[in-house]
């Protein structure tokens, strides 16, 4: 009868384990559900980023201000609008380093605007002298991510 006790909790203890993991895998599939959503509403949604993702998306006159002003270093407003927009990308890719987020999951979302981002060459110096951490290997993996 032990044989059989002892039998029986090892397979208890294997099920229970079984549920933990996907206990465990259910659970970040929502987390990351849950950023994307949260994330989404914040960029397409929301004012915040609106006018920044309009200049980059539609190269207006505008457009042109927003680079001069980095070329030049001028109009801090429209700099700091910029830099609220990138930063906003350097959260989503400090989120991929930590794992809450994958390339394929933020190429889904925003892969169109970082496209963009990485098509300028004026912003992407700018990322580089702005001392983002996370953003230029975001931008480097999703391009590769298009590439393959």
């Amino acid at each position: 009868m032990p044989a059989i006790l002892e039998t029986l909790v090892k397979l208890i203890t294997i099920a229970g384990i079984v549920i933990a993991v996907f206990t465990y895998l259910k659970n970040t599939k929502l987390s990351q559900a849950k950023w994307l959503s949260e994330l989404f509403e914040k960029f397409y949604e929301k004012e915040t980023y609106k006018e920044v993702r309009l200049l980059i998306d539609y190269k207006t006159a505008q457009y042109q201000n927003l680079i001069n002003s980095i070329k030049a270093d001028t109009e801090p407003e429209l700099q700091e609008k910029l830099v609220d927009y990138l930063n906003f990308f350097e959260f989503i890719s400090t989120l991929n380093v930590e794992k809450q987020l994958s390339l394929r999951q933020i190429n889904l979302v925003f892969g169109y605007y970082i496209n963009a981002i990485s098509q300028s060459e004026e912003i992407m110096d700018f990322i580089k002298k702005s001392g983002f951490q996370n953003l230029p290997d975001l931008i480097r993996s999703m391009n590769n991510l298009r590439s393959n």
